[in-house]
């Protein structure tokens, strides 16, 4: 008698542990992810946020003096293969809302935005998690890459958010990194 409870205890647990299995399995591939915004931090970049303003990603708190549209973006990865789409946090339309990089050799070239994810060589549109909290690439092999760097713009306090493929240094861009974290602030 003790067998044939412990043999319906054990298939009883089995199914309900199969049926939750599944039920979360159906319930992530129809979830997308929001990431929420990003923010760079490096030299003189104290976590600013990174934002849209006309197919580039730009980090600061305004936008550049040119700028036909722009504003705070959400980050969301609502695929299989991490490819990141925004929306904006205003009610501003977005032309393009796929976010990607230019990972071709000796690029250093702004990270932006595209409304086609099939772009041209060199663009990469997918690879991109978040690890820990920070915003990397993976590569082919599987490696983690971030080469973020930010390059002032003619406006004090605004800088193109760029890929560096090659870590090649330019006296003006500083290496930094992405964050989905905003910055604490601290006193009053």
């Amino acid at each position: 008698m003790l067998l044939t409870i412990l043999t319906g205890t054990f298939a009883l647990a089995l199914f309900a542990g199969n049926a939750n299995a599944a039920a979360l399995s159906n319930r992530q591939a129809t979830t997308e992810t929001v990431l929420g915004s990003f923010y760079a931090y490096g030299e003189g970049l104290d976590g600013l946020p990174v934002f849209w303003s006309d197919e580039t990603a730009f980090v600061g708190l305004q936008p550049p003096p040119d700028s036909t549209t722009a504003t705070n973006v959400t980050f969301h990865d609502d695929s299989e293969d991490s490819t990141l789409t925004v929306t904006p946090n205003t009610t501003e339309t977005l032309s393009a809302t796929t976010f990607f990089v230019d990972n071709s050799a000796g690029a250093f070239e702004p990270a932006g935005f595209t409304s086609s994810p099939e772009t041209a060589d060199g663009l990469v549109t997918s690879g991109f998690i978040v690890f820990g909290n920070q915003l990397v690439l993976v590569d082919s092999s599987g490696a983690l890459e971030q080469l973020w760097w930010a390059l002032p713009t003619e406006t004090e306090g605004v800088w193109t958010l760029r890929w560096n493929v090659d870590t090649v240094t330019d006296n003006d861009a500083v290496p930094v990194v992405v964050k989905n974290v905003a910055p604490v602030p601290i006193g009053s």
